[in-house]
């Protein structure tokens, strides 16, 4: 069953914005938009979980039209619900009904989800922390960053999203999670010393930088 024909789906109701800081909700989204009409057990195989923990969820998912029924598959006797969400990409609307504070609610539960794929990424023997093929990595920059540079930021963003999204479920691939936050820092930070700003012979744009362990 091919997916839904792309159409970009503004997350705005409040009831939405709600359903999104539960982590695990936030995780069976993010499952279906990536691998397209999935069946509960196929959602539950990709995340790790037993079929049971995910019905309540996925139930709360499709009475806020964030999931929608598909269609149904056969398996052995009985059919399966198939599940696909309404649009792609699924955006959310920092100024909808559930106000800002709900978006940095939904946020939070993001980054509690990085943390933790995190950890059990790194215990894991398949991780690799170097090389081009590296598959997990973690840090933090801050730099100044002019206007005129903003567009190129939110471009690589973009595009590096849409490459991660847009791998399906095949022989050779793993499920992985890119979890990012841009955020201009307070004006009384952000502003550099005096005697930093004039440049200096090979100096990086980015002023601090540190990589997790």
């Amino acid at each position: 069953m091919a997916p839904r024909t792309p159409s970009p789906v503004v997350i705005r109701r409040r009831d939405q914005v709600d359903a999104l800081v539960s982590p695990l909700r936030q995780e069976i989204v993010d499952a279906v938009a990536a691998a397209g009409p999935s069946t509960i057990a196929q959602i539950a195989g990709w995340l790790g979980r037993r079929p049971d923990t995910l019905y309540y969820h996925i139930g709360a998912l499709a009475k806020v039209g964030l999931l929608i029924e598909a269609g149904r598959e056969r398996a052995g006797r009985r059919f399966s619900a198939v599940y696909d969400v309404p649009g792609r990409p699924m955006l959310l609307d920092y100024g909808g009904a559930g106000g800002r504070d709900a978006v940095v609610r939904v946020v939070r539960a993001a980054l509690r989800l990085a943390e933790r794929d995190f950890r059990r990424a790194i215990r894991s023997k398949a991780a690799v922390t170097d090389g081009l093929t590296r598959n997990l990595w973690g840090g933090r920059v801050k730099g100044w960053v002019d206007p005129a540079d903003l567009p190129r930021v939110n471009e690589l963003i973009t595009r590096l999203s849409a490459l991660v999204q847009g791998g399906k479920p095949r022989a050779g691939a793993n499920l992985q999670s890119f979890t990012f936050v841009l955020t201009r820092v307070g004006q009384e930070e952000a502003a550099a010393p005096a005697r930093d700003r004039r440049p200096t012979a090979g100096r990086s744009r980015s002023m601090q930088s540190k990589e997790m362990p």
